[in-house]
């Protein structure tokens, strides 16, 4: 059973997923408006997954994501909104939401993602390499799904680690968009190829940030991505 938080204004819309997750054996916590949700999510170990309203009294959605992703949370979320345009999904992903469903949306249809979202997010990557492998000082392990540059930890969400471990075990071979999409999520068909473009970008950032002053992820303009390998000469 995995607690989730739901944070909607439209109380409607709060009744209705909820019962409907509550069927399928989640137990859910709501929010009426951002503040109440934020105030929640802060304590970050008491839920698995948030699904956050974009357009929220109080706090929006996208406000509140910045927010856990600033503070190093992790914590999958799935956007609601009721503009359905791939601008906004785009602003989402490049935020690190996990996915995101337009309104009006079919109920069955939200908690299959969710299903699919709490199922990447605790599914270990098939064992292809050593549980634990360091190259150009970025070291990932893959049990744990935790990853570091020079020692400093790299603060993934599982969408951005599965990316980066997909990258890294095909180091030096450049990766189609739709080739990330089905190493890092084989199982998943909810994220789409544009997608992935804000998810590399978040971790190029994250890389960054952890002290990588060198490009490791290289953009192969009009097909996908490749990360660099070592020249060992």
């Amino acid at each position: 059973m995995s607690r989730i938080l739901i944070a909607d204004d439209e109380p409607s819309v709060r009744d209705a997923v909820c019962l409907a997750l509550r069927r399928d054996g989640h137990e859910v916590v709501t929010a009426e408006e951002g503040i109440s949700a934020w105030e929640q999510l802060k304590d970050q170990g008491r839920f698995d997954l948030a699904v956050l309203d974009i357009m929220m009294g109080g706090l929006e959605g996208t406000a509140i994501l910045s927010r856990l992703r600033m503070s190093g949370s992790t914590l999958p979320v799935i956007l609601l909104t009721s503009r359905d345009e791939e601008l906004d999904r785009l602003g989402g992903f490049s935020l690190g939401a996990d996915d995101y469903v337009g309104k009006p949306f079919s109920v069955r249809e939200l908690c299959a993602r969710v299903q699919a979202v709490l199922r990447r997010s605790r599914t270990p990557l098939p064992q292809t390499e050593a549980v634990s492998s360091e190259e150009r000082g970025l070291r990932i392990d893959a049990e744990a799904f935790r990853a570091w540059y020079c020692g400093t930890e790299i603060h993934l969400t599982v969408s951005e680690f599965r990316i980066l471990r997909a990258l890294r075990e095909n180091a030096g071979c450049a990766l189609s968009r739709e080739q990330l999409l089905n190493s890092a999520w084989p199982q998943d068909t909810w994220i789409t190829e544009r997608g992935i473009d804000s998810h590399v970008k978040r971790v190029r950032r994250k890389l960054a940030e952890a002290g990588c002053a060198e490009e490791l992820i290289h953009t192969v303009y009009g097909f996908g991505y490749r990360m660099e390998k070592r020249d060992e000469s």
